[in-house]
């Protein structure tokens, strides 16, 4: 058991520096989160951001997760969270019936009655959209790089147009 701890770790590690280079090749970060240090999340808010339209497009991020999953990829996941609104954005609040769950806002849900504004994230108010993956115990690291590749390739075919719709809201295949 110790032993298998010991591989984690140091598998932990080079999962991390393996992840960052890529995600910088990629024009992305990991996110420096300390306290967890099995889980690494890369903020692919950038991802987002269109250079061509004034407004961000956020909602399409969520194809990265089902892109992973088609490639054989399990377990990472995409949370989309925007900025809490102001004062005068603020959403209306309604009472959700027991046993329902809504979905409010951009990124809201309601569970019986109980407001969620970043639903998937550990907080209300996370300032980034970024996708989760675990180094967990009995990874290896051919495991590991083969998940961190066929990431790079869903990264490359969202940049290309996958996962998008177009001008008249129909899916794009990409290029």
């Amino acid at each position: 058991w110790t032993g298998l701890l010991q591989e984690r770790k140091e598998n932990a590690k080079w999962f991390e520096e393996r992840l960052s280079s890529v995600s910088e090749k990629l024009g992305l970060r990991v996110l420096k989160v300390p306290a967890n240090r099995i889980s690494f999340c890369i903020d692919i808010s950038s991802l987002g951001r269109s250079p061509d339209d004034a407004a961000d497009d956020i909602d399409h991020l969520t194809f990265l997760g089902s892109a992973l999953f088609t490639r054989r990829v399990s377990g990472p996941r995409v949370v989309l969270c925007t900025p809490k609104p102001g004062p005068a954005e603020e959403l209306p609040q309604e009472a959700a019936p027991a046993q329902t769950i809504k979905v409010k806002g951009k990124y809201q849900k309601v569970i019986d009655g109980t407001s969620f504004e970043c639903y998937g994230a550990h907080t209300d108010s996370y300032p980034c959209c970024y996708l989760t993956a675990a180094c967990a115990i009995g990874a290896t690291r051919k495991e590991m790089d083969a998940f961190v590749e066929r990431l790079e390739s869903a990264v490359q075919e969202y940049k290309n147009g996958a996962g998008r719709k177009d001008k008249k809201g129909k899916p794009s295949l990409g290029s």
